[in-house]
């Protein structure tokens, strides 16, 4: 709430954009922030086209070798660290040629019939790979242990789709252009420690929160009086109170 996170998320231009912001606090793993992402877009905050975005989970990445095979997949990934959102973009724009190809009936969604969009292929993916993992152990993904086994006899309740996806804004699609994810965590500082001067100016050691003292880095004044300003007047306070 400090970084004035809500107002960037409802007012970004591409969900690649949240994504980035999100991930950057410590703690928020790559398909953790995905889901965050997913749950939000269940309310009027986010309103984006379905396909947008995607960012395949361990599951999925484990399903497309069992699909498409390991050593193909893993040529793919070394020569584009976005090949796996690609597959998956391409398993949504030809699913129903190849679903009737094999004589099945697409998966239509909700009272409009809306075809699985890259979140669904995403989660089906991962569905794949545990049913491989039980049926067809000799596939080898990522995953082959399979820990548990549950079986849900009970008829499936009717699909209910939330009322924000009939936003205007989210039939009209922005895949970003730059499908790069720069990943940049942000820290946040428990306090300062000690101060030193150095040749290149004063520095601080900064213990950071959820790290131990032996984790504390020295840190130039210059950055922390633009981003923490206020750790550094806590010190100077302390210094001061001591000194008295």
């Amino acid at each position: 709430m400090e970084n004035k996170l809500h107002q960037k998320c409802m007012s970004a231009r591409h969900m690649a954009d949240i994504y980035e912001w999100l991930i950057s606090f410590p703690s928020l793993g790559e398909f953790s922030t995905y889901q965050l992402i997913l749950n939000l877009s269940y309310s009027k905050l986010l309103n984006f086209h379905r396909n947008d975005f995607v960012v395949p989970g361990p599951g999925a990445s484990s399903g497309l070798n069992k699909i498409f095979g390991k050593s193909g997949m893993t040529d793919g990934r070394h020569a584009d660290p976005h090949f796996e959102v690609e597959v998956i973009r391409w398993l949504v724009d030809n699913q129903s040629h190849h679903l009737e190809r094999l004589g099945l009936k697409p998966p239509l969604l909700g009272p409009d019939g809306l075809p699985m969009d890259v979140a669904d292929v995403e989660h089906t993916l991962c569905e794949v790979d545990k049913y491989a993992r039980l049926a067809h152990p000799g596939l080898k993904g990522t995953r082959n242990e399979l820990w548990r086994r549950h079986e849900n006899k009970s008829p499936l309740p009717k699909a209910v789709l939330p009322q924000a996806w009939k936003h205007a804004a989210r039939k009209i699609p922005r895949v970003r252009e730059k499908t790069k994810l720069v990943v940049q965590k942000r820290y946040s500082i428990s306090h300062l420690e000690v101060h030193r001067n150095t040749t290149r100016g004063r520095e601080y050691l900064v213990c950071w929160y959820g790290y131990p003292a032996s984790e504390a880095t020295w840190e130039p004044e210059v950055n922390l009086l633009d981003d923490a300003g206020d750790a550094v007047k806590d010190y100077w306070k302390r210094m001061k109170s001591k000194q008295k």
